[in-house]
C-alpha cells in the first residue's frame, strides 16, 4: 500500500501503519496512532489493535471507547487478562518502533479526568465519551524495555523523585483531612465520610499503580545494572507490604464503620511505611539512576 491510500479496516490501518513509519491517511491523518498486541484472553493468541494514543512523558495512554459502543472492547479484556504487551509506535527517521509495555488500568477518576483533558482537542474522542452512558476506562502503558541509556535512567530517575513528592504531598493533605474529622467525638457526616472514602481509594489507586510501574521497570534495571539486585529485592518486597496495607485499607472501606476510624489507624501505618520505603529507595535507587552511584 502506498501513502496516499485510505485504510477502511483495521488490517489495513495496521498495514499502512507499519509500512508509513506509523503514519496513517484518511480519517486518521495527524493521529497519533500506536498499535497494541496483546494475547488473546481466552485463546492467547496474539492480536493487535490501532488504537489513538496520548504520549506523556513516561508512559502512553489508550482509552477504551470502542468507538461509543455500551461494551467495552476486547482489546481491553485481553490486557485485563495479560497485561504485559507489545507496543507499535511512530519512530526515528521514518520508522516503527516495537517494545515491551506493561498495561495497568487506571482509576475511574483518573481516567474521566484523562478523556475530558483528550476530548477537548479530540472531537472524536468526545463524540464517542458523549454516545454512550458505560465508564470509558483509560490505560496507561509503560515500557518495560528501555534502552541501555544512562540518559533514559536519569530520567527515571528524576520522575521516581517527582513522584514521590507528589504522593507525599497528597497522602499527607488526606492524613490532615482524616484527623481533623475525627477531633471532638462528634459523628462524622455521611457526605464527608464518602468523600474521604473516595480519597482515600485514589490515593490508594495511585499508589498502587505506581508500583506496579516500578515492577516492571525494576526487571529491566536489574538487568542493566545487576549490581542493585538487592536494593531492588529489597524495594519489590517492601512493594508486598504495602499490597497488603492497601488490602486491608479496601476492606476498612467498604465497613462504613471503618470511615473514618479504624481507617485512620492503618492509614498512619502506610504513612509511617511508605516514607521509610520513599526514604530508601532514594538513597540506594535514584542516585545510582542519575548516575551518582549507590549510597548504602
Amino acid at each position: 500500500m502506498t501513502k496516499d491510500t485510505t485504510p477502511r479496516t483495521n488490517a489495513d490501518v495496521i498495514e499502512i501503519f507499519r509500512a508509513n513509519g506509523g503514519q496513517v491517511g484518511g480519517p486518521f491523518a495527524g493521529a497519533p496512532l500506536v498499535l497494541l498486541t496483546a494475547r488473546g484472553a481466552r485463546t492467547g493468541h496474539a492480536r493487535t489493535t490501532p488504537l489513538a494514543a496520548v504520549h506523556e512523558e513516561d508512559r502512553i495512554v489508550v482509552f477504551a471507547t470502542n468507538a461509543g459502543a455500551e461494551d467495552d472492547p476486547q482489546w481491553l479484556r485481553n490486557v485485563r487478562a495479560h497485561p504485559l504487551v507489545d507496543l507499535e509506535v511512530p519512530g526515528r527517521g521514518g520508522a516503527v518502533e516495537r517494545f515491551r509495555a506493561h498495561a495497568v488500568e487506571l482509576s475511574p477518576d483518573e481516567s474521566a479526568r484523562l478523556l475530558d483533558e483528550r476530548a477537548e482537542v479530540d472531537p472524536a474522542l468526545a463524540g464517542y465519551r458523549d454516545t454512550t452512558a458505560r465508564r470509558i476506562p483509560a490505560v496507561a502503558l509503560r515500557r518495560t524495555d528501555p534502552p541501555d541509556d544512562p540518559s533514559e535512567r536519569r530520567r527515571a530517575g528524576e520522575y521516581l523523585l517527582r513522584v514521590h513528592a507528589e504522593m507525599r504531598r497528597d497522602m499527607e493533605a488526606l492524613r490532615a483531612d482524616l484527623a481533623a474529622s475525627r477531633r471532638g467525638g462528634d459523628p462524622v457526616a455521611p457526605g464527608l465520610a464518602v468523600e474521604l472514602a473516595r480519597r482515600c481509594r485514589t490515593a490508594c489507586q495511585a499508589l498502587h499503580d505506581h508500583h506496579t510501574g516500578e515492577d516492571a521497570a525494576f526487571d529491566v534495571f536489574e538487568r542493566q545494572l545487576p549490581h542493585l539486585a538487592p536494593v531492588l529485592g529489597r524495594l519489590r518486597t517492601e512493594h508486598r507490604t504495602v499490597a497488603a496495607a492497601l488490602d486491608r485499607i479496601e476492606t476498612l472501606l467498604d465497613d462504613e464503620a471503618g470511615v473514618p476510624g479504624g481507617l485512620a489507624g492503618e492509614y498512619e501505618q502506610l504513612l509511617a511505611d511508605m516514607d521509610e520505603h520513599f526514604r530508601y529507595e532514594e538513597s540506594a535507587l535514584v542516585p545510582a539512576l542519575l548516575g551518582a552511584g549507590t549510597v548504602r
